[in-house]
């Protein structure tokens, strides 16, 4: 059985990602949380859709008077800048973020493998009466109950 990636994390390790992260989030206490409904009624800011903001605001500064009296323009502004700071944060993350899911990935993988050979192992063991064996399929097996095939039709039950 392949292992296709095989490493520990130290406690040391693991504590400096935790102390990195608590940091992060102490110091964005701007955060928002969006439920589903909300972030999927939200405009999503593109690279196109970005282009034309900051345009926009090029153009509001150059030309006060076509500002509209009800625009809050330093509230824009400071919108703008922050889209701007906030997408850089993301780009820098998301290599992270990507990597850490593929490692999940692979680690998760090579877990299931192994965690199935033993099961399967079990299995046959406790068919054949291995001492111990019947205990432990019957708690893994849980794991699979309404995931088998349907119950074929009844013999007698007209199709």
């Amino acid at each position: 059985m392949e292992n296709k990636i095989d490493f520990q994390m130290t406690a040391v390790e693991k504590q400096a990602i935790q102390d990195a992260i608590e940091l992060i989030k102490t110091n964005t206490p701007w955060r928002i949380v969006l439920t589903p409904d909300e972030r999927s009624a939200s405009i999503h800011l593109g690279e196109k859709s970005f282009a034309l903001v900051e345009k926009t605001r090029d153009y509001m500064l150059q030309n006060p008077h076509l500002v509209p009296s009800y625009i809050d323009v330093p509230a824009f502004l400071h919108d703008v800048d922050a889209a701007r700071n906030l997408n850089e944060m993301l780009r820098l993350l998301a290599p992270v973020t990507q990597s850490l899911e593929d490692t999940l990935t692979l680690t998760g993988m090579d877990a299931m493998a192994a965690a199935m050979v033993f099961y399967n192992a079990v299995k046959i063991a406790a068919q054949n009466n291995v001492e111990g064996a019947e205990v432990i399929y019957t708690d893994l097996k849980q794991r699979f109950v309404n995931r088998g095939r349907k119950p074929a039709p009844d013999a007698g039950t007209a199709v």
